[in-house]
């Protein structure tokens, strides 16, 4: 999902205001990071994340970025994704949505269907109390399908 400058920008002080509200300090280390996952739909490692803030604030740490992620995870403002195979990923968008995983390149695609966010198990044990629901597809993207299609059929 591409987000505009001005969405991108009102989110962060949305940060800013749940930051204080918080009682947390609001530093430009924890925003970056959040600037950094809301203008990437890649769903990034925390490596990625420090790569990508390292450029805007040379300064900062992986250590600080983990810490960042933590922190922002415990307010709500990011969701880690469950990857195979991979580290955690997170992301910015934490309304309900779902996730096709690339099985080859281990790319994760949003997927938008609030029809599967409705799914409740029927044969949860009595008692299991289920807040929400995450569905994962796994295949494989139009770009690997493409590649392995090249690569198995030469002459075509």
């Amino acid at each position: 999902m591409i987000r505009s400058r001005a969405l991108v920008d009102e989110k962060v002080r949305d940060l800013e205001s749940l930051l204080r509200d918080e009682g947390l300090s609001v530093t430009h280390q924890r925003l970056a990071v959040y600037r950094c996952l809301l203008e990437d739909d890649s769903h990034p490692d925390a490596e990625r994340v420090f790569e990508r803030v390292r450029r805007r604030v040379p300064t900062i740490s992986l250590g600080t970025v983990y810490k960042t992620l933590d922190i922002l995870k415990d307010l709500g403002a990011v969701a880690e994704v469950d990857a195979p195979r991979s580290a955690t990923r997170y992301e910015a968008v934490v309304e309900p949505h779902h996730h096709l995983i690339c099985g080859s390149c281990g790319k994760i695609l949003d997927l938008h269907a609030p029809e599967y966010s409705t799914l409740r198990p029927s044969a949860a044990p009595e008692g299991f109390e289920v807040r929400s629901c995450s569905v994962q597809f796994h295949g494989t993207c139009r770009a690997c399908a493409a590649r392995k299609k090249r690569t198995s059929d030469p002459g075509a």
